[in-house]
């Protein structure tokens, strides 16, 4: 008896060209084909540029997207992703729901972000949604996660 397995993900597609990509003979139609012959349950998408999912998205070949385009407290960035997903009827995980440290916790903070700004004033917003917060008792953290579910 052949194992499926639950998802398998293209993982960064930014990595080589969408033409490639969805070839006749390339990663994803190899994929679908493993998902159409029962091995594979769903297939996903991870990361790559908003531009890049929503062009992954028109295939209608993924039944789910992770995506680190940021959707937070800071950052609705990745909002048209959502909407686009939902009305396919594709998952959407959110991997960025905490701008990276900004909505955790004041240690390690800086200006400095990997595909973000973290300028002064984004760093000011954080601070006082995290003294919001602290008056009702609640972790940045928990309210961040709970934005990111709704």
């Amino acid at each position: 008896m052949a194992s499926t397995f639950p998802l398998v993900l293209l993982r960064k597609p930014e990595e080589f060209s969408f033409e490639s990509a969805t070839a006749r003979s390339g990663p994803l139609a190899t994929l679908v084909g493993l998902r159409d012959h029962g091995m594979i349950n769903h297939l996903g998408i991870a990361s790559g540029p908003i531009d890049l999912q929503l062009k992954c998205l028109q295939t209608d070949a993924f039944d789910a997207l992770i995506s680190h385009v940021p959707y937070n407290l800071l950052d609705r960035a990745a909002e048209p992703l959502i909407e686009n997903a939902v009305s396919r009827e594709v998952a959407f995980v959110n991997g960025a729901p905490f701008t990276g440290r900004l909505l955790l916790d004041r240690e390690g903070r800086s200006t400095q972000g990997m595909n973000w700004e973290r300028g002064p004033a984004r760093l000011e917003r954080s601070d006082k949604m995290r003294l919001i917060c602290a008056a009702y008792g609640i972790p940045l953290a928990a309210a961040a996660l709970q934005f990111s579910k709704a």
